[in-house]
């Protein structure tokens, strides 16, 4: 993730836990893939405070979320995601 802008407590910057990509896959629900509110409630969730322009590097493994932005300021975040398999494209697409 490279932010955009800088993520605060006030506009809902990313949260993590820490430790929990270790243990695999959670329960999820089947309507929206996310984790299921019983998992979501037992974590310890931290927040990532960061200035603009900074990188973190994580695994999609660990839980992670962003929390409503009750600012007046944007949130925006920039997301490169690698799955673990390469696919070879014609070189014209």
């Amino acid at each position: 993730m490279i932010a955009a802008d800088p993520m605060t407590l006030e506009n809902g910057c990313l949260e993590v836990v820490r430790g929990e990509h270790e243990k695999g896959t959670f329960p999820m629900k089947p309507s929206d893939g996310s984790m299921t509110d019983d998992v979501v409630s037992k974590m310890k969730w931290d927040p990532v405070v960061t200035k603009a322009g900074a990188v973190m590097i994580f695994s999609s493994y660990i839980p992670h979320r962003s929390g409503p932005n009750i600012s007046k300021n944007p949130r925006r975040a920039y997301y490169l995601t690698f799955n673990g398999e390469f696919i070879l494209l014609p070189a014209c697409f």
